[in-house]
């Protein structure tokens, strides 16, 4: 029997973004693998770990906590990391994100280990920067967006080759029907017919405000819409500036007089069951996304999706194929989503065949382009071609 590949995915947050989720779904892939053993190493605790954790995944949480500008708790950490990766025998460390890299390199200097970099987006701060300027012997890139971004960074010193776009894995969950069915129960009724979602990490780049001010303008100038309508925010504000944007938000909802129609849900574990639930998802992000996670769970669970028209998003958001555009950037982007929505209403009402052609054109590109079986069969080739005659294990002859 051969001896598997042994992988150490770095993730230096516990709560669930689109970074976490991604490193628990590509561990869950690797489950089945017959090539690759592999663990994850969180630097903090939190939602991620604990879904980890449910998945029976392998997790190591780090006992050092840290910060960069901490040095004397970073070297204690480095040191920690360090013995993890000699004592498990890991053969190639996965860093998400830039963050991630920069500890990879500091803990593995002299050791025999193959270092591979995913960048999830945005790009562009310090730390790319910083981490760019180290070795790796793989890029990998969640969207030709994020390759794009990068190619952007001064100086480019990483190397031609070993830099390939890894289509994501995008949760194949059966949702229960009757969680499903309490969710839209409890916020439906006999005058609100339609529920909308907002999902993900509480932060101002997500541009949650354009939501709630788009609802408002549509009680302006069409009150009988708006009565039919119901949004959820689901997210967790995990930093303090995140919990600062949350309390903006609520006060938002509370001077637009439109706390009747609008709930705020914080983190929920059965996420899925919530896309399933809602009719239209919007992802309203003011920056671009690198990929866009979330909306490819909407899709997958056949609610319609309404999104931004740049950045990552745009290799599966096509409008009036896959969902519906909207450009957050333009002045007038709180009237061009209100009026949209009317108008996505309207053909709700109207039991509109284009609705249903696009969710299932939506379902179809996630479920032909994005499974876990494709992400851990492409990782299996990359991480293979990574390590090469350079690793610890001879795969071709290991018996």
């Amino acid at each position: 029997m051969k001896q598997k590949l042994k992988v150490l995915y770095l993730c230096p947050n516990g709560y669930l973004g689109g970074a976490e989720r991604f490193v628990v779904e590509v561990n869950r892939s690797h489950l089945k693998s017959q090539v690759i053993d592999s663990t994850i190493l969180f630097f903090h605790d939190g939602a991620a770990v604990e879904l980890a954790r449910q998945y029976g995944l392998n997790v190591i949480l780090l006992k050092n906590i840290f910060k960069m500008r901490q040095l004397g708790k970073l070297f204690l950490a480095c040191l920690e990391i360090r013995k993890i990766v000699k004592e498990n025998n890991f053969n190639l460390i996965h860093a998400t994100m830039p963050y991630a890299h920069i500890v990879s390199f500091l803990t593995t200097v002299f050791l025999p280990v193959k270092r591979v970099w995913f960048q999830h987006g945005p790009i562009g701060g310090p730390l790319d920067v910083i981490a760019n300027l180290l070795p790796k012997d793989m890029i990998l890139f969640n969207s030709t967006y994020t390759q794009e971004q990068h190619y952007k960074l001064r100086p480019r010193l990483y190397a031609e080759k070993g830099e390939y776009v890894v289509p994501l894995a995008v949760p194949q969950v059966s949702c229960d029907p009757v969680a499903v069915s309490q969710i839209r129960h409890k916020y439906i009724n006999e005058t609100k017919r339609y529920l909308l979602l907002c999902a993900g990490r509480i932060s101002r780049g997500k541009g949650y405000e354009l939501a709630i001010e788009a609802l408002a303008e549509v009680n302006r100038v069409a009150p009988e819409c708006y009565s039919k309508i119901h949004l959820l925010i689901v997210g967790d504000a995990a930093l303090p500036d995140d919990k600062l944007y949350l309390q903006e938000l609520q006060k938002r909802v509370e001077e637009t007089a439109t706390e009747q129609n609008i709930s705020f849900l914080g983190h929920q574990a059965q996420i899925h069951n919530f896309f399933k639930a809602a009719d239209v998802f919007l992802l309203t992000t003011k920056i671009a996304e690198a990929f866009g996670l979330v909306a490819a769970e909407a899709m997958m669970q056949e609610t319609l999706v309404v999104g931004t028209n740049y950045g990552g998003i745009t290799d599966i958001l096509k409008n009036e194929e896959t969902g519906y555009t909207l450009k957050t950037s333009e002045e007038d982007s709180v009237a061009t989503l209100a009026t949209l929505l009317r108008n996505i209403i309207n053909q709700f009402e109207t039991s509109d065949p284009q609705i249903a052609e696009i969710k299932q054109n939506a379902k179809k590109l996630i479920t032909n382009n994005y499974s876990s079986e494709q992400l851990n069969k492409t990782l299996e080739g990359e991480y293979l071609q990574c390590l090469g005659s350079g690793g610890r294990v001879n795969f071709s002859q290991n018996s």
